[in-house]
């Protein structure tokens, strides 16, 4: 059963705190694993050591299939792009005789859940010169009960998802030492989040919100 928001606990700089109590779900009656797949190169102009999960334990094969394919081919196509780029650009840098550092690229993955929902969180950081390595997070939020992917207005009701969006924008207002005061960010199905026992997370990727140089902002919100 969604219950109402009902107290707004704290605000601070970077993680905003608000109780919500919305969440109501049965326990999976899978025996769900994560089995860490591991690839890791190094080459002249490249290299890369990405930590791929791959999920075992469901019992609707197909979907689980589905779901490892989706990320593995995922993480795939960017070490290609940087693999593919990293060439293109020593070559470039060779012929006009001037020097690049190695391209690179990492990944690894954190797992958190609450009752039937895995949120199974992919953090990536890249490097292709400069003088920072950009982070990227994706979520895959997993209904272990009904093997399907998640939005937010699964786990969240519609006025719920109001209020989220009017204390995210309310931060990012009075925390202008953080984030662009121009930003005004809609909360909508597609909105990056995770759960753990306690709280549901929304976060944004680099430049979303403000500079790349205060990471991924986090906002939390607790059951």
């Amino acid at each position: 059963m969604r219950k109402k928001i009902y107290k707004v606990i704290a605000i601070v700089s970077i993680t905003l705190i608000c109780n919500l109590g919305f969440f109501n779900v049965a326990l999976a009656e899978d025996t769900v694993n994560i089995k860490k797949i591991n690839q890791n190169v190094c080459e002249k102009t490249y290299e890369y050591n990405l930590n791929i999960p791959e999920v075992t334990g469901m019992k609707n094969s197909k979907f689980q299939n589905s779901l490892n394919k989706k990320i593995k081919d995922e993480l795939e196509k960017n070490k290609e792009c940087i693999i593919s780029t990293s060439i293109d650009d020593f070559k470039y840098a060779n012929e006009n005789n001037y020097d690049i550092k190695k391209y690179k690229f990492k990944s690894d993955y954190n797992v958190t859940s609450k009752g039937n929902i895995l949120s199974l969180t992919i953090k990536s950081q890249e490097y292709i010169g400069g003088e920072y390595s950009l982070e990227t997070q994706k979520t895959y939020n997993i209904d272990l009960k009904n093997n399907r992917l998640l939005e937010l207005k699964d786990v969240v009701s519609d006025k719920n998802i109001k209020r989220i969006e009017e204390e995210v924008n309310k931060s990012i207002q009075n925390n202008s030492k953080y984030y662009k005061r121009e930003v005004k960010k809609n909360i909508e199905n597609e909105t990056n989040f995770y759960v753990d026992e306690s709280n549901v997370y929304v976060y944004f990727n680099a430049n979303e919100i403000g500079p790349y140089t205060i990471g991924i902002p986090e906002f939390k919100f607790s059951f």
